[in-house]
């Protein structure tokens, strides 16, 4: 006979635990000096275990969605979604679960970022904004988008600010703001990871496709 499928305490339980252990190895890193080094293969490590752990709890459990484990736990499962990215295929396969869930079932907003986050490593515009990285002077700015009057209309019907309202956010609580040198270190490292894990290729001429 086959063990009984987990209970939804249970597996809330299991989820904000990987959102608890993924956050405090964040404040480890950054306690450290080392959040902003590139990839850390701490803090991957433990998005690469919390991405399995979520596999083997939708097996078990199905998706869990809002009606099934409540909000704080169907949040604790998109960041493990959204932080996984070293396995873009996850990404993208959890993207379509998500997308098929009924109204209620996930934040949009959270759809949106995963959204975003994808378009953003596969080099396309981001539609609502919400994925930053640092520009030429070192200051937090959103990534490549669609023209902002549509992207506002887009947040608006999410309840979000504004663009410039979330840049100005971003920007007021900025944890790093890094100098010339690091941010060509931060861009060619990032190139390479794109073509590591599979999310981007080389060109013929060198440029990413």
């Amino acid at each position: 006979m086959s063990d009984p499928a987990p209970k939804g305490e249970t597996v809330a339980a299991r989820l904000v635990a990987l959102r608890d252990h993924d956050e405090e190895m964040r404040r480890h890193l950054l306690k450290a000096g080392r959040l902003f080094e590139g990839y850390c293969p701490e803090m991957e490590q433990v998005h690469l275990e919390n991405a399995a752990e979520l596999e083997k709890i939708i097996a078990e459990f199905g998706y869990p969605s809002v009606s099934k484990v409540g909000s704080e736990a169907a949040d604790a499962a998109w960041l493990v979604i959204q932080h996984a990215i070293s396995r873009p295929e996850f990404m993208r396969r959890m993207l379509k679960i998500l997308q098929k869930l009924p109204a209620g079932e996930i934040d949009p907003r959270n759809l949106a970022r995963l959204e975003d986050r994808i378009r953003m490593y596969e080099g396309l515009p981001q539609r609502y904004g919400t994925q930053f990285d640092w520009d030429d002077d070192g200051k937090l700015s959103p990534v490549l988008h669609d023209p902002v009057a549509e992207v506002d209309r887009r947040r608006r019907e999410l309840g979000m600010e504004s663009l410039a309202e979330a840049t100005e956010h971003f920007r007021k609580n900025q944890e790093f703001t890094p100098d010339p040198a690091f941010l060509e270190r931060h861009r060619q490292g990032y190139r390479e990871w794109l073509i590591r894990t599979g999310w981007r290729h080389r060109a013929t001429d060198g440029t990413l496709k």
